[in-house]
């Protein structure tokens, strides 16, 4: 299982309700041009990225350091989140570091 949590305020969250299924995409440190985009794009963040869509029917990133299919099993309402928790039916991870982000900056593992 996995939780995803999503502000009441997000422009995107009414698809996340609409769906049965969520995907996950870890990206890798060499994708941190697609996580700032992906962060200031209201609309169109898929135009130009290189991706596809699962047998369930999620996008999922090519070039991700992992990728999660998952089946929604219940939204809790906490607060300002909807609480997503996902079956994982489907994972795969390639071999790099991942990007992170905390405190308002990128960060790295080392």
């Amino acid at each position: 299982m996995i939780l995803l949590c999503i502000d009441y305020a997000c422009t995107f969250l009414e698809h996340f309700r609409a769906g049965t299924h969520l995907g996950v995409n870890v990206l890798s440190e060499s994708q941190r041009e697609l996580s700032i985009t992906f962060a200031e794009k209201p609309e169109g963040r898929f135009e130009g990225v290189d991706w596809y869509s699962s047998e369930s029917g999620v996008p999922l990133l090519r070039g991700s350091l992992a990728t999660l299919e998952c089946r929604v099993a219940s939204i809790i309402e906490a607060g300002d989140h909807a609480v997503f928790l996902g079956e994982v039916i489907a994972a795969q991870a390639h071999a790099g570091e991942p990007l992170l982000y905390f405190n308002r900056d990128y960060r790295t593992l080392r």
